[in-house]
């Protein structure tokens, strides 16, 4: 009898085990768009919508055409969801994919509160963009509940035009990019609605096309890593301005754990406060940086305690008020000028701070960056500014300043006196004789 109960108990323990692997083997992902459900239930069964027309209302009551997302099929789609087979994690294509509730006619959003693209939580998910280009003109652009990764095929390029935030994420989702973005936000939300932010989680830009921007006066991050996170750029053409104020722990680029570059292209503008700022301090390993600002330049940590700046390679050029908030470390094989602008700049080994805060500033490891090609970390600083010129100081004519058709009157002068001379005394012998 007892062998029997354990048969049976071990037979209903495997049919479990069968049913929870047979339910970890099913998978279950769902997207919303502009408020519609996107969902799929097996590998490779995709979910499918298109872009249709539908009649709204602006924030004034005018009637208008907005594009929504809606129906679709295999051979008619703008968005596709599909759980490849093998992949860990949902993929969202899009395609041409629209969504626009913006009314042109009379510059009026609909008066809605609408998320063109919403992740939900606990499933982190792929967007790959292909095919074309992709617009979101909405409230609200992507908001994701889970780690998200954004990529594109090729050129296509999501274009986000909206009025308060492009993509942003809740706690501890990370985000990871390698596409083509324009990003746009019209106004400030709330703190956790700036136009690329993570929120307590890591935000790396790995490559793409990414140009970031805002209206004059609005108080808007470009991109920030909320309460805590890194900003990792390791490729890519990144091109951030923002508006928000005046203060060294704000910036168009602003991190609230560490900003790590180690490639690509990162150009920074600010309208009013510091392009590049991190909290825990910043490293810049290569690449190229572009810093343009009214304010600082670059800062990091608090002014009661600033956080390390470390440029180890790369190039780095700043036109700002003060090129930095607190100097910079430069690494091994690393050189710098430094002065009101470029021409009258003056070698910087990182040793001499009060240059750090000088309105023009360039450090590179590249020697093709520089006007001379030092191989060594000059020791001292140069007496006078260098110069496009030669590098050996030009002899000085000593003839400089005097007219030629003066010389050509003493010469011949002198020549008229000589020949009167001997004149003298050869007159002078004759007599004599």
């Amino acid at each position: 009898m007892k062998n029997k109960f354990n048969s049976l108990l071990l037979c209903l323990c495997m049919a479990a085990g069968l049913s929870i692997n047979a339910k970890a083997d099913t998978p279950a992902a769902s997207v919303t768009l502009a408020g519609k459900a996107l969902t799929v239930k097996a590998y490779d069964t995709p979910a499918y919508s298109v872009n249709t027309s539908a009649e709204r209302l602006d924030a004034k009551g005018n009637k208008f055409t907005a594009v929504i997302q809606d129906g679709g099929d295999a051979n008619n789609w703008n968005a596709k969801l599909v759980w490849h087979s093998g992949d860990t994690v949902p993929t969202l294509y899009l395609k041409n994919f629209i969504v626009d509730e913006y009314n042109e006619q009379t510059s009026q959003w609909k008066d809605t509160k609408t998320t063109a693209i919403a992740i939900p939580a606990n499933q982190p998910t792929k967007i790959v963009i292909t095919g074309g280009n992709s617009q979101l003109k909405t409230r609200f652009g992507i908001h994701y509940k889970s780690n998200l990764e954004i990529k594109s095929e090729g050129s296509a390029k999501l274009n986000i035009w909206n009025i308060s935030s492009a993509i942003v994420g809740s706690t501890h989702c990370a985000l990871t990019i390698d596409a083509n973005l324009d990003l746009f936000v019209a106004s400030y939300y709330d703190a956790n609605s700036h136009i690329l932010q993570t929120n307590q989680a890591d935000l790396t830009i790995n490559g793409g096309n990414i140009k970031i921007h805002t209206d004059e006066e609005k108080s808007l991050f470009g991109i920030v890593t909320h309460s805590s996170g890194n900003i990792i750029i390791s490729g890519g053409n990144l091109d951030v301005t923002s508006s928000i104020g005046a203060a060294p722990a704000n910036g168009s680029i602003r991190s609230s754990g560490k900003i790590i570059i180690g490639g690509g292209t990162v150009k920074a503008t600010a309208k009013a406060s510091v392009p590049l700022y991190a909290k825990n301090g910043i490293e810049i390993n290569g690449g190229s940086v572009d810093i343009s600002s009214p304010y600082y330049g670059i800062s990091a940590g608090t002014p009661d305690s600033p956080a390390d700046i470390a440029i180890n390679g790369g190039t780095v050029k700043i036109a700002a008020k003060h090129a930095f908030y607190t100097y910079p470390r430069l690494g091994e094989g690393v050189f710098g000028y430094a002065g009101a602008d470029e021409a009258s700049a003056k070698t910087y080994d990182g040793t001499y701070t009060p240059m750090a805060k000088e309105p023009w500033m360039l450090i590179s490891n590249d020697p093709q960056q520089f006007r001379t090609e030092p191989t060594t970390p000059p020791a001292t600083e140069p007496t006078a500014a260098p110069t496009e010129a030669t590098t050996t100081r030009p002899v000085k004519n000593p003839n400089r300043g005097i007219d030629p058709r003066v010389m050509l009157w003493v010469a011949a002068a002198g020549a008229v006196g000589l020949i009167g001379l001997l004149v003298t005394l050869i007159v002078f012998k004759f007599k004599k004789a």
